[in-house]
């Protein structure tokens, strides 16, 4: 099977994924918009945020490196697999004695702190069962990872939607988070230990230490990754306000949602590209030219989109109170292509084994950007936390840029962008002029005129329809054979 058909295989399996989980977190988000209101909603995401900036460190950078170093030799499964466990049983105590000292320095209600420390122990269990997820990415059974995500967001949505309807609040939803990823992390071990190999528990100190020099670029990378996306909430609510914070977070979520389509693909592309990275220079730069291609043909006309019909959709899913974040979902949106392609460039750095390069450099623009952060919050709110995003989301871009293209020597996948950015303002051009249309005959109307654009551009090339014949026919032929 050639590279190509085993990361569009691969890609399938984990956007069947992508397109459904999103789809079923926003109706998470909406739930609890419509029955806590923004105030709610505000505090739920405070606590999650909160919580993640500390279960960076329960993961240490591993998944990642075990994907990487898994995927190019299968023999060291087994030891990343049974360290990785003994260090996250090892880890997890010191995780919960630093957030309950933190909270010490905090007055929140005893619900809520309550609510802190069971979102804190299901994100724990959450993190174990990551583990089992990065090792199936590295055998590329993207399959697995698929059906167990599936079936853990929607088993969680579903207790999360009867929590808040019984008017168990926001201490009902930690205790449907705490129940599921108990059982999502025992049907996981099951699973790989029946599926692919047993997990052991095993101690090797060399290996700790090897591992923590390995993986420390990963985790400070994480970290910095994590603070960006989340740091704006947690700022709002504590300096405008739980519903302010509401209003924020229900924007971000539907453009945080869409980012996961480009997870997608380029965690089926990670494996490979991490192969090429220990000596085909040439390959990657094909790789790169592809992934920028394919990102900007999906990401600019999602925006553009978003755009055009963003009043619409926010009254459509959270009421018409909701409508007063429209603008801070403008800006939001327009961050989409930007956090795409340097998503892309992020996972070249990490096979280019470059992340000690990327660190400090992304460290001193995460320093600026807090600070922009904080003062554009207490000058314009959800807006002013809004626009840091994107300058930060543009700066990411150059740098990681700069680092990749330098060290590749090829800058020719940046014009992959031109045609659809084109196809994609045309597009916005035709929605502004249809003018009050209701969204559904916008998407129908914006559609067509993207992909009519993009065949006049000569936007899609031989390649990808050949890509998407080798993919029908390795499926087609599976299907026969059975």
């Amino acid at each position: 099977m050639s590279d190509t058909v085993k990361v569009f295989r691969n890609m399938l399996s984990l956007m069947s994924e992508r397109f459904v989980v999103p789809l079923v977190n926003l109706l998470l988000v909406v739930a609890i918009a419509r029955y806590l209101g923004a105030e709610g909603l505000g505090r739920y995401a405070l606590i999650v945020g909160f919580v993640s900036f500390f279960d960076v460190f329960l993961d240490l950078g591993i998944n990642t490196l075990i994907i990487r170093e898994v995927a190019r030799d299968k023999s060291v499964m087994d030891a990343y697999a049974s360290r990785a466990v003994t260090l996250k049983l090892a880890v997890s105590p010191l995780i919960l004695v630093s957030i309950f000292v933190f909270l010490k320095f905090f007055s929140y209600p005893p619900e809520v702190v309550r609510s802190f420390y069971i979102f804190s122990a299901a994100f724990i269990l959450f993190a174990f069962s990551e583990t089992f997820n990065a090792l199936y990415k590295a055998c590329e059974r993207m399959n697995m990872v698929a059906l167990m995500v599936f079936l853990r967001q929607s088993v969680l949505v579903a207790a999360v939607i009867i929590a808040v309807k019984s008017g168990y609040g926001i201490i009902g939803i930690a205790y449907a988070y705490l129940a599921v990823g108990a059982a999502y992390l025992g049907l996981n071990y099951i699973l790989f230990n029946m599926k692919v190999d047993r997990v052991r528990v095993g101690v090797d100190r060399r290996f700790y230490v090897d591992l923590f020099n390995s993986s420390l670029p990963f985790i400070t990378l994480g970290f910095i990754f994590l603070l960006f996306y989340r740091i704006d909430v947690v700022l709002i609510s504590l300096v405008a306000g739980d519903a302010e914070a509401g209003f924020f977070s229900a924007t971000s979520k539907i453009t945080s949602s869409l980012l996961l389509l480009s997870a997608a693909f380029l965690e089926a592309v990670f494996p490979i590209i991490s192969r090429y990275g220990q000596g085909s220079p040439e390959k990657m730069r094909e790789a790169v030219r592809k992934s920028f291609h394919m990102l900007s043909a999906v990401s600019f006309p999602v925006a553009v989109g978003l755009i055009a019909t963003g009043g619409g959709i926010l009254r459509m899913l959270y009421g018409g109170d909701f409508t007063r974040a429209s603008s801070m979902f403008y800006v939001l949106a327009a961050c989409l292509p930007l956090a795409y392609l340097s998503s892309a460039l992020h996972y070249v750095v990490m096979a280019r084994n470059m992340q000690r390069r990327a660190f400090f450099g992304i460290l001193l623009m995460l320093v600026a950007f807090s600070a922009a952060v904080f003062w554009a919050v207490k000058a314009g709110g959800g807006l002013g936390a809004a626009y840091a995003t994107l300058a930060f989301t543009a700066a990411i871009f150059v740098f990681l840029g700069y680092l990749v293209f330098g060290d590749l020597d090829d800058y020719s996948a940046c014009i992959e962008v031109a045609r659809p950015l084109i196809a994609s303002l045309l597009m916005g051009g035709a929605l502004y002029y249809m003018g009050g249309a209701s969204v559904a005959v916008k998407v129908a109307a914006g559609v067509a005129v993207y992909v009519a654009a993009m065949l006049l551009l000569k936007g899609f090339n031989s390649q990808d329809l050949a890509h998407l014949r080798d993919l029908w026919g390795h499926y087609a032929g599976k299907d026969a054979s059975r």
